[in-house]
């Protein structure tokens, strides 16, 4: 009688002689495979409410941006480049995005700044693939979220809902660092 092939949780041993000796093989590969992919670094622009600002959001966007550094990617705020005379706002923001490899938009719901980025450039065919929008559940009933935020939501899956209380439990910041792992993730499959 053929025996039933059981599924573990967690990796089993290995069993037979040739998977011992291949074991320290596969790690070594495995580890040059992390190493590779820690080597990805992105340019990641960092938009929200104004850094002047001492809402908790606005901290959350200061903390999501030393994170990203700390993590070996080009990070910046908008507010860190200087205006030029006779140049839009919307097009030295325009002009960062596009230079951008993705771009983290965490949305307050009464920071005028954030939302008009939000709909300035969530519509954007050129970007609205770059962009991780990150929106307070208190803006689910409302314009934005039927307009602008669905698009990007149901098109392209950007959009990560919060409560206030993933602001203070760091399930903001742990969503932004998981979309950046897995975008690093995708170029690594692609180079190999």
């Amino acid at each position: 009688m053929v025996k039933q092939l059981q599924l573990f949780e967690d990796v089993p041993a290995p069993i037979t002689g040739e998977a011992q000796e291949e074991m320290p093989d596969l790690e070594m590969r495995m580890d040059a495979l992390s190493m590779k992919l820690y080597e990805i670094a992105f340019k990641i622009l960092v938009w929200g409410p104004s850094l002047r600002s001492q809402s908790a959001v606005a901290r959350k966007r200061r903390e999501i941006y030393q994170r990203l550094k700390q993590e070996k990617h080009k990070v910046w705020f908008s507010e860190e480049f200087s205006r030029r005379r006779g140049i839009t706002l919307y097009m030295q923001e325009k002009t960062q995005a596009e230079q951008s490899d993705l771009i983290i938009l965490l949305v307050e719901e009464n920071s005028p700044g954030s939302i008009g980025e939000m709909h300035d450039f969530c519509r954007n065919a050129k970007l609205i693939t770059k962009i991780y929008l990150l929106v307070p559940k208190s803006m689910q009933q409302s314009y934005n979220a039927d307009s602008v935020i669905w698009t990007i939501d149901k098109g392209y899956g950007g959009v990560y809902w919060y409560e206030h209380i993933d602001i203070a439990q760091c399930h903001v910041l742990t969503a932004v660092m998981e979309r950046v792992e897995a975008r690093r993730s995708l170029v690594l499959m692609n180079m190999l």
